[in-house]
């Protein structure tokens, strides 16, 4: 029996969901084909008719995950507050698996010559992710919550390094040895950042 345009939809939306779980908790390398398809609950062939590599479904899974990600962000910098609380806010949720000690979507550039178009994804998500940034920092000096004279780009710049910063401390080094100790740093942050650049 052919399977019909709603039923490709429905299949596809589940393999999506079924890949963003599966990545973010085994990585690229460890997750293969079998594993989307057992955690979609589907068999091999409708993943194969829709994505014919791993890295296929990968970037799907990738592109679907950031729209979240960016979707959830712009609604935490259009928020009636003062850009210290947006941007703790904006941290809080973006460190949220870090604090809660939930696995998240890897998205990390690799050496492997074979991952060029993955990793030219990546580029293109953080460079959308910084531009997004950059335009919320700018709105708010346009709404005088951020003093004229702030330097956009390195501000944003300084918010970048920071989250990566926790994310290698909590995943990598083990520096900030607890969830409380990633949200102790985004408060001091914060506050150093409404000191330095508020208007209040």
């Amino acid at each position: 029996m052919r399977t019909t345009a709603e039923e490709t939809k429905q299949n596809d939306r589940r393999i999506v969901e079924a890949a963003i779980k599966v990545f973010s908790e085994k990585g690229f390398e460890a997750t293969s084909m079998q594993d989307v398809a057992d955690a979609a609950q589907i068999s091999r062939g409708p993943l194969y008719y829709r994505y014919k590599t791993k890295k296929d479904i990968f970037l799907a899974a990738m592109e679907e995950n950031f729209r979240r990600e960016i979707d959830a962000h712009v609604e935490l910098l259009r928020q009636s507050c003062r850009f210290s609380e947006k941007l703790r806010r904006y941290l809080y949720y973006a460190t949220r698996n870090l604090r809660e000690n939930k696995p998240e979507f890897p998205v990390e550039i690799s050496s492997d010559p074979r991952m060029h178009d993955i990793n030219e994804k990546i580029r293109d998500i953080y460079a959308r992710g910084y531009r997004m940034l950059k335009d919320a920092l700018q709105q708010a000096i346009e709404n005088g919550e951020l003093k004229p004279d702030t330097d956009v780009e390195h501000l944003a710049n300084l918010i970048f390094i920071a989250f990566d910063g926790l994310r290698y401390s909590r995943l990598k080094s083990g520096i900030l040895t607890s969830p409380e100790k990633v949200g102790e740093a985004i408060d001091s942050m914060c506050l150093l950042v409404q000191e330095h650049y508020g208007t209040e």
